[in-house]
């Protein structure tokens, strides 16, 4: 069975708009959280990398979608990549890291780092990976 050209091209025209509107909002997400593709730091050596979790980057929350890879000069924190694989540089000189909170019944515990005019806060397994030096 054949399917006429309109059909596939209406399909084709589809697929291009949801392409198009997931790449409008991830592109969205990730300025407004501040994050980059690319970063170019002197991170250092690899020490540690997290699994992935919650938290907070500049007030944009995202939840499962976080990793923190910790280097020998500072962190870096990372989107998953199909939400638009942002990146956020926070070095360890500037970066004050903030005190363990105890979650409550409906909120998990928390730690904030803010660097500059960048505040990343995690939740769960991620504010116990961050810890100060």
């Amino acid at each position: 069975m054949e399917l006429p050209m309109t059909v596939l091209i209406s399909i084709c025209g589809g697929v291009g708009l949801f392409i198009g509107i997931w790449l409008l909002v991830t592109t969205l997400l990730r300025v407004m959280a501040g994050m980059t593709t690319k970063l170019d730091v002197d991170s250092g050596v690899l020490l540690r990398e997290s699994s992935w979790g919650s938290g907070s980057v500049n007030k944009v929350r995202a939840r499962g979608c976080l990793r923190v890879a910790e280097h020998e000069n500072g962190w870096i924190v990372r989107m998953v990549w199909i939400l638009g694989n942002g990146k956020l540089w926070l070095p360890k000189d500037r970066a004050r890291i903030g005190e363990l909170k105890e979650g409550g019944l409906f909120s998990p515990k928390s730690r904030t780092i803010v660097c500059g005019e960048d505040q990343v806060r995690f939740f769960g397994s991620l504010a116990d990976f961050v810890k100060p030096a």
